[in-house]
This record gives structure tokens, sequence and C-alpha cells, in this order.
């Protein structure tokens, strides 16, 4: 038997061609012959060779697949293929042998374009209810939302695990302030001088160390005056000893001065303990990404289930901000009374029973009682109950309302409308929510044409008052360029012009690098009422940034019709410093006496001090001072050191020191070099002596 199609031959149970797929004929019984055929027919097999035939026969098979499917959505179910029957042939297997891998060969890439057609059929349909369904893009965009936020929370993680990893509390800082001639004309009218006088200072500028140990807290200090050293002192608080110390190296070698010793010790190693517990486990504060990720997954869960019976219907629309605008999927969300009081009710029942987010949130609740602001709480514990209870009571007035709701089911009016704006990836771009009774209470849109993204975040709170953030930004290079503006009440209050902000930097890191120019707006500068401070609130203020981890440095550049007013230069590290403690002998200047103030004022050197002062050319009215004071106490002269104080202090501060008065007989001593009625006077009010 042979097919009527493509004339292959059919074993005689065969229902359809294993060929080209057409149903097979059944012939009709043979009539009797009187002796068997001897020459089989073969005149039909030159049409195995047809190509035209095979491809119309696919063609057929995959149309009816794609009818199928296209009503039904489901791939086809492949029918077994069985094998023919073997038949007897007098064409050598040589010449037989191409014809039946032709065959299979075709067979196969039917069997191939017909599951992809199907396959693409029915992930089609699948799509196209998807994009059909507003409830599951809502779904989608959320999970996206959810996911996006946790994968930037673990850059954010990763970034302060390895930065505060091994920190004792020890840092450097280096501040440096330089003048413009408005702010040296400033200060000298404050100072009651000329522009004149204070012309020579230029900068000031300061180098700290800090060592922080279990009980102790220690200062280095380098000052510098137009950039030029001029002396070093430390000082160190020792709460063992509950005592506090500085010295001055340059000054007095190898020796450390007694300033107080009537602090609270106990308050100053408590102190120093949170500082140092809050520091070392800063790190350890933050919960990981898995648990931040498991925490979003269950409240995103929660919103989508309450959402999705929300009437939300699907439109496209432009947003704009600053200038930059672009059409989306808008999914306006109708929220009804209750579907607001299930999601509030859910959420709030989620958060009483998440014994992880607590255990997630206590460290930071440790860390925020210690502030001023809630210190009223005695520990943590207290502090997370008055959370959880300010929660409840809105899950119980929640739960009120649905029950008002099921009880009377005309109560449940419309209460606001969520707007959500999608890219084609179901990323959101934009959202906003409108209270049927107050108006708009809060937009985020975030257009982006190009490499032009915008802005705007409008946040209007209970009072009615509205905070506004406006701006518009251009990538390109991988660095940002764009301006942003803050008002309130649609005042602005400064705008910042974002130069070359690093964005690669920040997406590994979090590290900042770029430089902001901030402008005041007439919100703040109407607050500065002093014509003399006037020039301040018109001023520019270019902040460069280059922060990362632990280490950054800031410059700051106060501009004003293009002239530089103050530029302030800080860097910072956290760091380890050698550890500080007090140097050699210890005096206590409250309890030394005359004698031994003398002799320590003898071990005095300021001849470094004057040097590096001299080199800073600061005006010799200021340095001849302690150029004499310098030299006095080089001179070694009791009476020539002691003239000095007085000097310096006033007669009546050693009047009574009975060393002096008893050796030196101070009347007298005063009657031989100096006209008594001229220098003094007396006090009859203190009884004591003092300089015209």
């Amino acid at each position: 038997m042979f097919c009527t199609k493509c004339g292959f031959e059919l074993s005689a149970t065969a229902k359809f061609c294993p060929k080209c797929g057409t149903p097979a004929k059944q012939p009709a019984a043979p009539a009797p012959q009187e002796a068997p055929v001897e020459e089989p027919v073969v005149e039909a097999a030159p049409e195995v060779e047809e190509a035209p035939v095979v491809e119309e026969t696919v063609e057929e098979v995959v149309e009816e697949t794609v009818e199928e499917v296209s009503e039904t959505a489901e791939a086809p179910v492949e029918q077994p293929t069985p094998e023919p029957a073997p038949q007897w042939s007098p064409i050598p297997p040589a010449e037989e042998a191409p014809a039946p891998k032709k065959g299979k060969k075709g067979i196969i890439i039917a069997i191939v374009v017909v599951v992809v057609i199907a396959l693409l059929a029915v992930g089609g349909f699948f799509a196209y209810k998807f994009i059909n369904n507003p409830a599951k893009m809502l779904a989608k965009a959320i999970d996206n939302q959810s996911g996006s936020l946790v994968e930037e929370y673990e850059v954010s993680y990763n970034s302060i695990q390895e930065s505060y990893a091994d920190l004792n509390g020890d840092m450097t800082l280096s501040v440096d302030f330089t003048l413009g001639d408005k702010i040296k004309s400033l200060l000298a009218d404050q100072m009651g001088m000329t522009a004149e006088d204070i012309s020579w200072f230029n900068s000031a500028g300061a180098t700290i160390a800090m060592d922080v140990q279990d009980k102790s807290l220690g200062l280095d200090v380098d000052a510098s005056i137009n950039g030029t050293h001029i002396t070093t002192f430390q000082a160190l608080i020792d709460a063992n000893a509950g005592e506090a110390y500085i010295s001055a190296p340059e000054v007095v070698s190898d020796a450390s001065f007694l300033v107080g010793s009537d602090f609270d010790k106990q308050e100053i190693v408590k102190a120093i303990a949170d500082y140092t517990t809050q520091l070392s486990t800063y790190a350890e504060t933050y919960p990981t990404p898995a648990q931040m990720s498991t925490t979003a997954d269950n409240y995103a869960s929660i919103i989508k289930k309450d959402l999705a019976g929300a009437d939300i219907t699907k439109g496209k629309k432009e947003i704009k901000a600053s200038g930059v605008k672009a059409t989306y999927t808008e999914l306006a969300i109708t929220i009804d009374a209750k579907t607001d009081a299930q999601l509030t009710y859910d959420l709030a029942e989620a958060f009483e029973e998440d014994d992880d987010l607590k255990e997630m949130l206590m460290p930071f609740l440790e860390a925020e009682i210690q502030s001023d602001e809630y210190s009223e709480y005695t520990d943590a514990e207290e502090y997370w109950d008055e959370i959880t209870s300010e929660i409840s009571d809105a899950k119980k007035d929640a739960k009120k309302t649905l029950e008002k709701i099921e009880k009377n089911p005309k109560k449940n009016k419309d209460v606001g409308v969520l707007y959500v704006y999608l890219d084609s990836s179901f990323n959101v771009k934009g959202i906003s929510y409108d209270d049927d009774a107050d108006g708009e209470v809060f937009t985020l849109y975030m257009p982006e044409d190009g490499a032009d993204s915008g802005l705007k975040l409008k946040i209007v709170d209970s009072e009615g008052e509205t905070l506004t953030i406006d701006g518009k930004g251009t990538s390109q290079d991988e660095f940002l360029n764009g301006t942003y503006t803050v008002a309130l009440d649609d005042e602005e209050y400064f705008t910042v012009e974002v130069k070359n902000f690093d964005q690669k930097t920040y997406r590994k890191t979090r590290g900042v690098n770029a430089e902001f120019l901030v402008s005041l707006g007439e919100g703040m500068t109407e607050s500065i009422y002093e014509d003399d401070m006037q020039f301040l609130a018109l001023a520019q203020y270019d902040f460069v940034v280059q922060a990362e981890g632990t280490t950054g440095k800031i410059d700051m550049n106060v501009m004003a019709d293009n002239d530089s007013l103050l530029q302030v230069n800080l860097s910072y590290s956290m760091e380890d410093v050698p550890d500080m403690s007090k140097a050699g002998t210890v005096y206590d200047l409250e309890n030394m006496d005359s004698e031994e103030m003398i002799d320590l004022l003898k071990i005095v050197d300021l001849s470094s001090t004057v040097s590096n002062l001299e080199a800073a050319k600061v005006p010799s009215e200021y340095v001849e001072v302690l150029k004499t004071i310098s030299e006095t106490l080089k001179s070694g002269d009791d009476e020539a050191i002691y003239m000095m104080i007085l000097g310096l202090y006033g007669y009546g501060s050693y009047y009574d020191d009975s060393y002096y008065y008893d050796d030196y007989y101070y009347d007298d001593y005063y009657d031989d070099y100096y006209d008594y009625d001229d220098y003094y006077y007396e006090d009859e009010d203190y009884d004591t002596y003092g300089w015209y």
C-alpha cells in the first residue's frame, strides 16, 4: 500500500503516512489471482524526492496547530509516530538510504517549528493576559521595587561592614580656614579694629588626633597660622584618676599640667564606653541583606494582597519634572475605606507579631535613646513598647472601621486614589496619592528621557505645609550633572547644583565624589536681618566632597560676586592613633606656691613659638610681647619674672603670698622703683590694689 499524497510505501496497518502525515486509505481486498505478482510496483518511488510536497504538508500542520493554540492556549499533544513494518524492495540499500533520512529530518523540523510556535503562542497569550491585568502589573511592580531596594541596601551594607571593621574610636581630623577680605573687614569691625590691622591674618588651622581608650580620651593638636606651624599641645582626660591634663612639649618638655580634678569620672567612663561600644558595634547593628529581603517580601505580600481587591484601572499618562517628560503606564488604584482599613490592620498585625523585625530594630533603638531627645526612655524595650502601642491603637481603629463596613456596606466610601507609573519593565517611575478630602498629599515623579532624568517630590503634612524638591539631571560617561531646588510652601529655601557626581563610585561603594554649589533662597535670606550679614545670604556655598567609608575630604568655598569670602578645608579619617598618657612631671597649677611657680617658669621655653609666629608674618606688636616674656623667662631672674607676673596678672594676685611678702617687702620694693601715688590706688570695697 502506498501513500496517495507522496507515494511512500505504507504498512498494511498504517493509519497515516509517516512521511507526510496524510491519512492512509485502506485499499479494497484484491481479487484472487492465479499466481503472485513477479515484479513490485515502484513507479511511485521518484515522488519521494519532491521537497515542495513536504513543505506544503508541514505548513498545513503548523497552521492547524496555531489555530488550535490560539483557541485553547495549550500546546498540542505530540502523537507517537509508528514505526513502518519492514518492506521488501528490489532497490539496493545504497540507493534506498537517502530517502528515509530525508523524511525523518523533515518530521523533526516540523515538530520543532510546531513546538516553537506553540510556545510563542502560549507565552504571548499569558503576556497579553498579564499586561491586561492591572492587579498583576501592580504586584510585579511591588516585587520589582522591593527587590531593587534590597539590592541597594546590600551595597550600603557591604560598604559599612568593610569600612567599620575593627574601629576603636581613634580618628584624625584636619581643618583649615582661609579668610577673604570681606570676612576680614567684618572681623575687624567686631573687634574695633581697622581692615589694615587684620590684613596680615590670612588663614588658621589645626590637625587633631584623637586617641580613645577604655577609660581615657586624648587629643593631640597641631596649630598653624598662615600655613605655618605655630605650636603643639596635648590634652588628656583620665577617668581612672578623675583628672585632666594638658601639656605643651615645645614650651615645657616632659611635663604635664593638672587642669581639672572635680569632674564626675563615672560619667566620663560611661560616655567613653557608650561611644566606643556604638562605634565598634555600628556595623553589627545593620540587618543582613537576607533579613531585609525576608522583611521586604513579608510586607510586600501584604500590600499586594490587600490592593489586589481594589478597583484598578490601566492607562497611559505623561508625567513631568523640571522639563523632563515621559509617558508611562498609569495604574489608578481607587482606595476605599475598607481597603484602607484592611491594609492598616494587616500591616499592624504583622508588625506586632514580627519578632525578627524587633530584633533587627533594637540596636537602632538602643543607639537612639542615648540622645537627649529620647532620654525619657530607660531602655530600648520601653521605646519599642511605645512604638508598638501606637501601632496597636491604629490596628484597633482599623478593626472598628472594618466592623462598621461589614454591618453597613454603604459606609465603604472611596477615600483616595493611588497612582503608580510603570515603565515597560514594570519599574516604578512615579507614585502619587490624592486624598478625596485633602487633595494631593504625596507625589514622586522620576521621568527619564534619554540621558535626562527629572525629579519632583511633593509632601503635604497634616498641618498643610508643603515640602517640594524639584530638579533635573543629565547622565553622561557615568557622571551626573543637575540642579535641584528645595522649597517650603512655595518659598525657595535653597538650590543645589550638582557637578560631576560619580555615579559609578556611588553604586559600588556608596562613596560620594562630586561638587555641590548651594545658593540660598528667600525662605532663608529673609531670616537674616542684620545688614552686615546680608552678604552671607547672597553668597554661594561651593562644596567639593570626596568621601568613602570612614575617610573623606570636604572643601567649602563661600563665594560672593566671584570673590572668595571664606574657605574651609576639612579632612577626616577613622584610623588608629598612638596611645596617649600624661607626660613626665605633673604640675598642679592651682596648688603651687610662689617659689614652685617661679621654678616652673624658669623651664618654660617660648623661643620656638616666637620664631614660628615671626615666620607666619604675625605683626611685631603681637610677637614682641611674647618675645619679651620669653627673654625674661630665659634670664632666670626671680625679680624680673615676678615683675612680669605682676604685669600680666596684677599685684593683688600675689599680694597675700607670704613668701614674696616676707622676703621682698613689696611696699618698700615699689617705693624704690615707682611713685606710689602715680601708679596705685586703694580700692576700699575690696581692699586690694590694681593698676590704673
